[in-house]
């Protein structure tokens, strides 16, 4: 399956999540950047509160795509320990990607939220979103950042993710939802046809704005 965009995948999505229609206790959380217009969509089908959660992924030396870790929103980093012994990189190479990281972290949480404050997690259900995931790094800085919040419940919403990515992160999660484990899984974006880079400006006003 190939997605039209975000918003088509955010369709699908919710309506996998319609038992969550109207209950005021249920917040959407979209990964900054790209989970966001997901998310946006779930929340405005669901008529949900929409809130945003921003990791780092912590990149591989000379080959930042791949990830090696991530940093959670509150700046601790959570490292994939044996893929850093089977590549043979140590956590001295990493830590000046790390300082980096927690560099931006900062520069973009300041950016999005401007002056929106943090939305009470007490005791609600989170559903979690992200556009796809690939080695699930990112998303479990994620779930590490909403459950430092006080969430009681967590879902977890994607519209594409390896099976064997899907199994790890299955134990994290009270549910998870997926609409595509493709064995082949070269990218995220090989799932969309259109696949562009989400801007800040985009999540600002996805954030700033009233979608129901």
């Amino acid at each position: 399956m190939k997605f039209k965009d975000r918003v088509d995948a955010g369709k699908q999505l919710a309506r996998l999540l319609l038992a969550y229609k109207h209950n005021p206790n249920v917040l959407i959380v979209g990964l900054v950047r790209g989970g966001v217009p997901v998310a946006a969509e779930i929340a405005r089908e669901l008529m949900a509160s929409l809130d945003i959660v921003v990791v780092r992924k912590i990149g591989v030396p000379g080959m930042p795509e791949l990830a090696v870790g991530a940093l959670t929103q509150t700046g601790q980093s959570i490292l994939n320990h044996h893929m850093m012994h089977t590549m043979g990189i140590t956590e001295q190479q990493v830590a000046p990607i790390i300082c980096q990281e927690r560099k931006e972290l900062a520069r973009r949480l300041s950016v999005y939220r401007e002056d929106k404050k943090l939305l009470n997690y007490a005791g609600k259900t989170v559903i979690l979103v992200d556009d796809g995931i690939a080695t699930g790094a990112t998303m479990q800085a994620a779930i590490a950042s909403v459950k430092e919040l006080g969430a009681k419940r967590f879902i977890l919403a994607v519209p594409v993710c390896p099976p064997e990515i899907a199994r790890d992160l299955q134990g994290l999660v009270d549910e998870f939802i997926c609409l595509e484990q493709p064995e082949y899984f070269p990218a995220v974006g090989y799932f969309y046809q259109h696949f562009e880079q989400v801007e800040d400006e985009t999540v600002r006003k996805l954030l700033s704005q009233k979608l129901f």
